[in-house]
């Protein structure tokens, strides 16, 4: 036992891939006050199957399906994200089920007993020494043993196979109350626990395991890392790691997500930089057990001595992986790799987790300034010109424009407009609140504007979805937006701060920011503002001769826009020579 304090060299260093061994689950989810139910699949193993396949990570699928319908569907999901399963076995038998659990709310009950897998299954009836070949680690869950006396043996064989080959193992103990008491789980387990890798627990299983073994821990969250770091030294695993969720005080439904993972001598948690994010599902450990080992497979450090801080750039990959996984409806963790490396960012900030439509409007938002680098800003107090205002301006090149929703009836701006060009990317300018914020999502912005960085506008466009380009004056609040992860700044007011100078020095400093420079520029200034390459479009203004509007002289107004535009193009062409 000695040797397990200690990280296993393996036998084969270079193992990429994955095996997950376990049983497939249909799940319903009922939602009683919408009247509305929800067929997904699951199961701890195929999630996590799914999820790293989606990540372009070669694994493979180990289990027993029914020959029906809906066994055949699971093969076609894992198909569809790259994951081998030539070696599930198939249940002819005319009584093949697949196990089900059913969830209203927090409520869940499961129905596995008579399910292929639980009757079914045999770990002699695998080729190990093929399916363990060039694997990185062998993924399983600490459930799988509880369904049935022929389940909990062909988990002891085939976790005894993979040890016997030198491969990482990674248990998950994923508890809940309703599949079975913890004590008796606990002993189905920790006979085994010495063969292990990597235990990853969830926080009702960390206090369920603590109380069993007598372990001090409380509610607190330093105590229950240090919890973890018990855990750890009494199992003699080389690593226990788990992912802790908690309330964001003053925004309902909003979390931070961190982690803690504890090995020989450390603990190391993600607790200083947290990710932020309204989740829609409660699920949280395996997808987070993705992300990590996505990370350290990739990494190739997994079953070895890592640095700290390869750990926790895994644990920080498995905190956002999670967040990002949680935004979606259902059991599943598919997330592209890209966008999940997108929203990581900077290791050393803060990660505010929104809706995929915030990657979206950003890049339509972008590729929109490809073709005119300038995005008017309206206020009308006519509100029925407004449409009328935006055909001319899109028909005159314009591709994007927002609306001051500062100014008397710019809600009702923002509807005619949005109902006028629906071609043309619409976004509400002047946010100050999270009201107005909420209020022009609701009436159609697809990005917002704001004179300010404030944290609670930054939560609620991540939590609607839309990209949020805040304004900033100094360098601590570049460093502020930089740790919510916001790389779009608006430098304003840019000529009372100095202009382009001014401008330059920000960039200087903070070479990883796109800037909008905004406030009192001229076409002239324009063109010093634009040769800039850090700089995405300029805020240029434009007095708009209203007597024109008044008397419904579009015609003229187009012209001169596009006689406008042609400047702002001279502007654009001294940037694209440089």
């Amino acid at each position: 036992t000695v040797s397990v304090l200690y990280w296993r060299e393996r036998s084969n260093m270079t193992g990429q891939g994955v095996v997950c061994f376990g049983e497939a689950l249909m799940c319903l989810n009922v939602d009683e006050k919408k009247l509305k139910s929800r067929l997904d699949f699951g199961g701890s193993e195929l999630v996590v199957a799914v999820g790293l396949g989606s990540l372009g990570r070669q694994v493979r699928y180990v289990s027993v399906l029914p020959g029906t319908q809906l066994g055949t569907s699971v093969i076609k999901l894992a198909n569809n994200t790259g994951v081998d399963s030539s070696h599930v076995v198939i249940d002819d038998a005319a009584d093949a089920e697949i196990g089900m659990v059913f969830t209203t709310g927090k409520k869940s009950v499961y129905q596995r007993r008579h399910s292929s897998f639980c009757r079914r299954v045999d770990g002699r009836d695998y080729d190990w020494s093929t399916i363990l070949k060039n694997t990185g680690a062998f993924v399983t869950s600490a459930i799988t043993p509880s369904i049935s006396e022929t389940a909990r043996a062909a988990w002891v064989h085939a976790i005894k196979r993979a040890h016997v080959a030198k491969i990482p193992i990674v248990l998950n103990l994923n508890w809940s109350p309703s599949i079975i008491d913890f004590p008796l789980l606990w002993q189905v387990v920790k006979p085994i626990i010495h063969q292990i890798t990597l235990l990853t627990i969830s926080e009702q299983a960390l206090t369920a395991l603590a109380l069993l073994e007598c372990v001090k821990t409380s509610s607190k969250p330093d105590a229950r890392v240090k919890t973890l770091g018990t855990i750890r030294s009494m199992l003699r695993v080389p690593m226990v790691a788990t992912c802790f969720e908690q309330p964001m005080p003053g925004l309902n439904g909003w979390q931070y997500k961190w982690s803690a993972v504890a090995y020989p001598g450390h603990v190391v948690s993600t607790k200083s930089t947290p990710v932020q994010h309204r989740p829609s599902e409660l699920r949280c450990v395996d997808a987070w057990m993705t992300g990590f080992l996505d990370e350290a497979l990739e990494r190739d450090w997994f079953g070895r001595h890592a640095p700290k801080k390869q750990i926790r750039a895994a644990a920080r990959r498995g905190d956002v992986l999670a967040a990002l996984s949680q935004e979606k409806q259902g059991p599943l963790c598919i997330v592209p790799k890209t966008q999940l490396l997108e929203a990581i960012g900077d290791e050393s900030s803060t990660v505010v987790v929104g809706m995929a439509a915030d990657l979206t409007a950003r890049k339509q938002l972008d590729a929109g300034l490809k073709h005119c680098p300038m995005v008017p800003v309206i206020a009308l107090e006519d509100h029925t010109v407004a449409g009328k205002l935006a055909e001319v301006l899109v028909s005159a090149g314009i591709t994007a424009m927002s609306v001051d929703l500062s100014a008397p009836n710019g809600d009702k701006v923002l509807t005619e407009i949005v109902r006028a060009v629906p071609n043309c990317v619409v976004g509400g300018a002047r946010i100050t609140t999270p009201e107005r914020a909420e209020a022009a999502i609701q009436h159609g912005a697809r990005f917002l504007t704001s004179p300010c960085c404030d944290p609670e506008l930054v939560s609620l466009a991540a939590r609607m979805g839309v990209p949020l380009y805040p304004g900033v004056a100094t360098a601590t609040e570049v460093s502020a937006a930089l740790k919510m992860n916001i790389k779009d700044l608006i430098f304003f007011p840019a000529e009372q701060l100095g202009g382009v100078q001014s401008l330059k020095q920000m960039i200087s400093m903070f070479p990883a920011v796109r800037w909008i420079p905004a406030g009192g520029i001229t076409i002239k200034r324009a063109k010093q503002y634009l040769s800039l390459p850090e700089v995405l479009t300029c805020d240029v203004r434009w007095d708009v001769p209203t007597h024109l509007i008044a008397e419904g002289n579009w015609d003229e107004l187009r012209a001169q826009m596009k006689c406008f535009l042609e400047q702002v193009y001279e502007c654009r062409a001294v940037k694209s020579k440089l």
